[in-house]
Formats: C-alpha cells, structure tokens, sequence
C-alpha cells in the first residue's frame, strides 16, 4: 500500500466520526481569534511607532497584506492546538478522535507547526508595521 492509499484510508476514517466536523470548525473559529489577537498586537505595535495613524492606514497596499496575511499562518496550528485540547476534555469526543488519530502526536506535531510558522510569519508583520 502506498502512502498516498494509506493517507486516503486514514482521511475516511476521520470522516466517519461524528465529532470530526464540528471539531474542524470550532479550530477555525479558534484560529481566526488567535489571528485576531496577532493583528491587533502587531497594529499596536505599529501605533508605537506612528501613534497617529488609524486602522484604514493599511487599507490598501502591500503593507497591510504583510500585517495581516503571515499571522493567518502562524493562527492555524495555534486554533487547532487549542481546539485538540478542548475537544479532547469531553470525553465522548476524545473517545470518537483517539480512534483516528494520536492526541499526544497531533499536538506535538501541531506545536512544532506552530513554532516554525510563527516565529518568520509574525517578525514579517512587525518588520511591516514598522513602516
């Protein structure tokens, strides 16, 4: 069997828990808060250095898209370490995803997304706000 069958097979088994979708969002719904807070912070830091400016000053132009597009990056596996974590305190839902998937090697797998995504994604955002 290939990886690319054995990677398919898993991805059917995910499917058939009843949990795997309302997990999928609520992770996305988390990541789209943690990118929240990023920007919010990089925008404060941007007020540091030019407390005059409002938030339309990134309205348009290459500037605004590297304040607020890298951090999406960095969100993600943040949003999905948060959402593991939460899911996996119902028992229920722990019991339906242990079936499918390692919690303790999704999150260190996530963590280690986390760091490598955010440390280049997020210095890109304040190296921008800076101007």
């Amino acid at each position: 069997m290939t990886y690319y069958e054995k990677a398919r097979n898993r991805a059917k088994e995910r499917l058939k828990s009843p949990w795997t979708i309302p997990h999928r969002i609520f992770s996305f719904i988390l990541a789209g808060g943690v990118w929240y807070l990023i920007v919010w912070s990089v925008w404060q830091f941007h007020l540091l250095w030019h407390p005059d400016h409002t938030f339309s000053y990134y309205h348009e132009g290459i500037l605004g898209i590297l304040v607020t597009v890298p951090p999406l990056f960095a969100a993600l596996p943040v949003g999905m370490l948060i959402g593991n974590f939460l899911f996996w305190l119902f028992p229920p839902a722990r019991k339906s995803l242990d079936k499918v998937a390692d919690f303790n090697e999704s999150q260190k797998q996530l963590l280690k997304a986390s760091k490598w995504l955010a440390i280049p994604t997020i210095t890109v955002s304040l190296i921008a706000a800076i101007f």
